[in-house]
């Protein structure tokens, strides 16, 4: 769901877009922890806690989910020319196969011809398809994970909701379009206050724009160039992240975020060296969520808070490319 860093540091550090963003956000029917909530007559809160109820929820605010939309977001052809180049052969958008149609459920991207990586919590328990932006039309086959694909397997299936353990590694089906990233297009290095673009669909543009037509779902599909697109170092955040395994793979982000984000890729963007030239990207982590940690949640309550990337309500949280990713890089 939607969540914005709100602070006053944030708004200074966010440019002159960021101010009306951060009132758009403010203004959308969300709790803290960036959930859809409705207010009865009587005064009553309650969640939309249905995967399948979310279109009436954002067509009943469209006023407030637009003006978000239009404040915080630009579009798929907005993008640079390189930027799309970059992504359209490898990253996408995984949709729930149901009877009434594709819905958008989370994003993810690949790490080799027939493999893609997303967040475990993304795994709804229907039938997946994966499209990607370069091949809007094909949906392509989506497989649970095979224990045997790898000699080395570790777990492919991780424990959803557990940030340092939340991705999931899927075989896909056959491809229209060949998987054209390297094993220098990925790095679990970065920069102190590293730029960064997290392309994904936008599932309340989905709706709102699209009227949850699949056709031209690309045309839902959103980024953000506020300044505050870029990672806050681990080792500032406060209060502080004394657990080595978190300092090393937590990721803090305030780039404005959206339902369907889960799984897409962090993408690093580097200075090009002469000018006009493309950019550096680089693939170094998975965004999965909101800053809040929700402590209501099974998950949590039954685990040790080491297992988390803390409760930090300005920032939003990935992780760094998985260890195991980043050995299987273009191994089918």
């Amino acid at each position: 769901m939607p969540r914005l860093a709100r602070s006053e540091d944030a708004e200074s550090s966010a440019g002159p877009f960021h101010p009306e963003c951060a009132a758009a956000f403010s203004n959308l029917p969300v709790n803290k922890y960036g959930e859809a909530i409705e207010i009865s007559s009587s005064g009553k809160l309650s969640l939309v806690k249905e995967f399948f109820g979310m279109e009436d929820h954002y067509k009943k605010h469209s006023e407030q989910y637009k003006l978000y939309d239009d404040k915080c977001f630009a579009k798929w052809g907005d993008l640079k020319p390189w930027t799309r180049d970059f992504l359209s052969n490898n990253a996408g958008v995984l949709f729930v196969d149901a009877p009434e149609g594709l819905i958008p459920k989370c994003s993810a991207f690949r790490f080799a011809e027939h493999f893609i990586v997303t967040a475990a919590h993304c795994l709804p328990g229907l039938p997946l398809v994966f499209r990607l932006f370069g091949s809007p039309h094909d949906s392509i086959a989506v497989e649970l994970p095979d224990i045997n694909t790898f000699p080395d397997n570790v777990n492919d299936l991780g424990t959803p909701g557990v940030d340092t353990e939340d991705f999931a590694i899927l075989r896909i089906g056959n491809v229209p379009l060949h998987f054209t990233w390297t094993q220098d297009s990925f790095s679990r290095d970065t920069l102190p206050q590293q730029a960064i673009v997290v392309v994904s669909i936008s599932i309340p543009a989905f709706y709102l724009s699209l009227g949850g037509k699949v056709e031209n779902w690309l045309s839902a599909v959103r980024f953000s160039r506020v300044y505050a697109s870029q990672l806050n170092s681990s080792d500032k955040m406060e209060p502080p992240l004394n657990d080595p395994l978190l300092k090393e793979e937590c990721l803090f982000h305030r780039s404005p975020t959206f339902g369907g984000m889960s799984g897409a890729p962090i993408v690093a963007v580097r200075r090009p060296d002469k000018p006009e030239a493309a950019p550096k990207f680089l693939v170094v982590g998975i965004h999965l969520r909101n800053g809040p940690l929700d402590e209501r949640d099974s998950t949590f309550s039954s685990l040790d808070k080491s297992h988390f990337c803390g409760d930090y309500p300005l920032f939003n949280v990935g992780i760094r490319i998985p260890t195991t990713v980043m050995q299987r890089v273009g191994k089918d």
